[in-house]
């Protein structure tokens, strides 16, 4: 699981506590420093917000549990 996130953006904080209180291994891309990453990902994704998961060619924007367990 990747998550694309931003330094100030509290859902994106909100997200990265919830994967690790529940045991999930992800790999956090800071889009303030890997741009080109996100753009592919926004290509890919059709989404420009963060937080952005991509997991198994899916992704979600925003934390919704729900959504999340959906695709877990």
């Amino acid at each position: 699981m990747k998550l694309y996130t931003s330094p100030s953006c509290s859902h994106c904080q909100a997200l990265k506590a919830y994967l690790k209180n529940k045991g999930i291994d992800f790999t956090e891309i800071d889009i303030t420093i890997d741009q080109d990453s996100f753009s592919k990902a926004v290509t890919k994704s059709g989404r420009m917000e963060v937080p952005l998961i991509e997991y198994k060619d899916k992704y979600l924007a925003g934390f919704n549990i729900k959504e999340l367990e959906e695709i877990l």
